[in-house]
């Protein structure tokens, strides 16, 4: 259960984190 909740929160930071590159550069 810990294993997945890790991989999720390491999934949604990623995702987090994509999604403000893609803003960064959208507007760079």
């Amino acid at each position: 259960m810990t294993r997945y909740l890790s991989l999720f929160a390491v999934g949604l930071a990623a995702g987090y984190l994509w999604g403000w590159l893609d803003g960064v550069a959208r507007f760079l």
